[in-house]
């Protein structure tokens, strides 16, 4: 039993280092981009497209990777799920590809960039690869295959990085220095900020190439009735999904395109780095979610898996505090990781943190409702949020412009976050003991708003002020908590 736990700790350490390590790298590049262009209105263009892509991704895998999962988990012939799963794929693959870059100048003048249609082309790849590289990779996971896995997840990132230091630091610096005209002559100044979708294509074709021979040593086979099965079960997951999605790109897809061109694309440009600072709490998710769920699960029919969730859910927001209090006390320096042209809009980050932070108690207590087989009721809360972020974003973005996207976010994960707790509650009898989580909760936002009020005569003054008071905060978590642990204990 002991070998059990221990093969599972490893996987769960290699799943979340393959995940979390490309998102870190690939965040902290979005960052240095800022410096490499410093007009927000340039790098508006990565923004509304990678938005884009992250929501046709789900189109065009419409829940067959997890109706691959959980056929293959029934079948007695997981092989031939996993190439039913996987034709389907690459079939609706070339047609939606296809469509895109047929129709790709029409869809570069909806955009109102003065872009060449390339831009399109690229971000269809880019689609087109992830789609064929989800059920490869899904696979390798569902046959314990964790180091395969993680080894082309972190190669991927790799390459992509490289790719972008070469043409857009390297390159562009001699073509703008006039200096190496071999290197000079590799960077396009039409193309630009397009190199990261360059790169983005160059990235997966190389994941395709490492994961080809695990592709074809499987025969292909199509069973047409497992294939209706799969569907079937799929579709509430692609309609989740693009809910999901929704709430989380909706509004960069569409501020440029309810305000004035050039104010657009420049809130979209600033909107879209300030975000990224927010992302630090969905990264910590993320890593909560892969150490943690495996757990949730296995305790899920056990006595006492009430008890494991509310401690769960309890110790989630208290680092999620942490985390935002010291980034919001110390936004003053922080904020320097964008280039300053960019830092006009830094006024949203603290809303966007605490908006990332409702979503992440979501997807903790919502967990409750895919281990008791309920997870309808998921569905129909994600779909409520992304209905209220639509409906708000419309109404008004026209007025607030990047401002309204943020409290949006905030209004919609928030709404999510309470109708689960009233479903819980009122539904199910399912009581969540988070006294001392309120009380950490209320502290924390007290903090916040008082250094956020109070001027100081000096910056480094405040710096010590505002970081005596964090240190406060942790050590005043670190002795309730000792407190609580040791009186169960002695009880």
């Amino acid at each position: 039993m002991n070998g059990i736990y221990k093969k599972l700790a490893s996987q769960v350490f290699i799943y979340g280092l393959a995940n979390i390590f490309p998102r870190l790298i690939t965040y902290i590049f979005a960052l240095v981009l800022t410096y490499i262009f410093k007009n927000p209105q340039t790098l508006s263009v990565n923004t509304e497209f990678y938005s884009y892509i992250s929501f046709l991704n789900i189109m065009f895998l419409y829940g067959m990777e997890t109706a691959f999962l959980n056929f293959a988990n029934q079948h007695a012939d997981n092989k031939k799920v996993y190439t039913t799963a996987f034709v389907s794929i690459v079939i609706t693959t070339i047609i939606f590809t296809t469509l895109l870059i047929f129709y790709a100048q029409n869809l570069s003048s909806l955009t109102n960039y003065n872009l060449n249609t390339q831009f399109i082309i690229w971000s269809a790849l880019i689609i087109a690869t992830d789609a064929l590289l989800a059920l490869p990779l899904m696979r390798l996971r569902f046959e314990n295959k964790a180091s395969l896995f993680a080894l082309n997840k972190c190669i991927n990132v790799l390459v992509f990085i490289s790719v972008n230091v070469f043409f857009l630091v390297i390159c562009k610096q001699q073509h703008d220095l006039h200096t190496n005209a071999f290197l000079a002559s590799c960077y396009n100044p039409n193309i630009g900020v397009g190199y990261t979708f360059i790169a983005g294509v160059a990235a997966n074709v190389l994941s395709l190439i490492m994961i080809l021979p695990s592709i074809f040593k499987i025969p292909f086979a199509f069973d047409f009735t497992l294939y209706k099965k799969m569907l079937r079960y799929a579709l509430p997951i692609l309609i989740l999904g693009l809910a999901g999605m929704t709430n989380e790109t909706f509004d960069r897809i569409i501020l440029k395109y309810l305000l004035p061109i050039d104010e657009g694309t420049y809130q979209l440009g600033v909107y879209g780095a300030c975000y990224k600072l927010s992302m630090l709490i969905t990264i910590f998710t993320t890593a909560f979610k892969l150490a943690i769920e495996p757990f949730i699960f296995k305790t899920s029919k056990q006595f006492n898996s009430q008890h494991h969730q509310n401690n769960l859910t309890h110790y989630y927001i208290i680092f999620c505090l942490i985390l935002f209090l010291f980034l919001t006390l110390n936004i003053s320096w922080i904020k320097n990781v964008i280039s300053f042209n960019y830092q006009v809009g830094i006024g949203v980050v603290p809303i966007l943190l605490i908006a990332n932070i409702c979503l992440g108690i979501f997807w903790n207590i919502s967990i409750w409702f895919k281990t008791s087989n309920n997870a309808l009721y998921g569905t129909f809360i994600t779909i409520v949020g992304s209905v209220v972020t639509v409906g708000l974003n419309f109404y008004y973005i026209p007025q607030y412009g990047y401002v309204a996207c943020a409290w949006a976010t905030l209004i919609s994960y928030l709404t999510m976050m309470l109708l689960t707790f009233f479903v819980l509650k009122y539904k199910f009898q399912i009581t969540f003991k988070l006294n001392r989580t309120l009380w950490f909760t209320v502290l924390s936002f007290a903090i916040f708003y008082v250094t956020k009020y109070i001027n100081y005569n000096s910056e480094i003054f405040k710096l010590i002020i505002n970081n005596l008071l964090f240190f406060g905060f942790v050590l005043t978590i670190f002795f309730i908590e000792k407190k609580h642990i040791k009186s169960k204990l002695n009880f």
